[in-house]
């Protein structure tokens, strides 16, 4: 079986469907064989990056950062409201989101539909104000400008570009227009 000659596994494959998912196809396959080599730590794709390691890379940053606090405290400051914070961005936010997400990958391609995943942070916001009436402070406010511009310069921002250098006649020009 043909392989990267650095993999840390190769999996054999029998094709089982093709489902159109936007402008990709989602191949779905059934595992028929399995190689390993070596005994290195497999590079996984981790918060839009990779890395090594896994799980213990996201504890390395926070100890990083906070220092064992970061790893002692959290437990001491769950309650019920942050249980049920919990539980909705976990549960029905999310499921919701996926919904919409999919209706829209059936419509639009997924360079449309994945700069969208910016809003993510903006709605998880939202909801603290609405359920918990969490203030926002102008910092919270400024990054919640910034992550909203993102997508909307992503998808508006080749139209509003063309739109300002585009030549624009003059008074006179438009006038002689009309006249003629």
């Amino acid at each position: 079986m043909p392989c990267l000659t650095d993999a840390l596994a190769a999996f054999r494959c029998t094709a089982v469907d093709r489902i159109p998912v936007g402008d990709h196809q989602l191949l779905i396959g059934r595992l028929t064989g399995l190689r390993t080599y070596g005994g290195a730590k497999p590079l996984l794709w981790y918060r839009r990056g990779f890395c090594a390691g896994g799980p213990a890379a996201p504890r390395a940053t926070v100890l990083a950062v906070n220092g064992t606090a970061g790893c002692t405290e959290p437990a001491s400051h769950v309650d019920l409201a942050a249980v049920l914070s919990i539980l909705f961005q976990a549960y029905p936010n999310t499921g919701v989101a996926y919904a919409i997400r999919n209706r829209l990958l059936k419509e639009y391609p997924v360079s449309t539909v994945a700069p969208l995943s910016l809003l993510v942070p903006v709605l998880g916001l939202l909801g603290s104000v609405a359920i918990f009436d969490e203030q926002l402070s102008a910092t919270k406010l400024l990054c919640v400008a910034l992550i909203v511009a993102g997508p909307v310069v992503g998808l508006y921002g080749k139209r509003v570009a063309t739109a300002i250098a585009a030549p624009r006649p003059n008074a006179t020009e438009a006038n002689e227009r009309v006249d003629a």
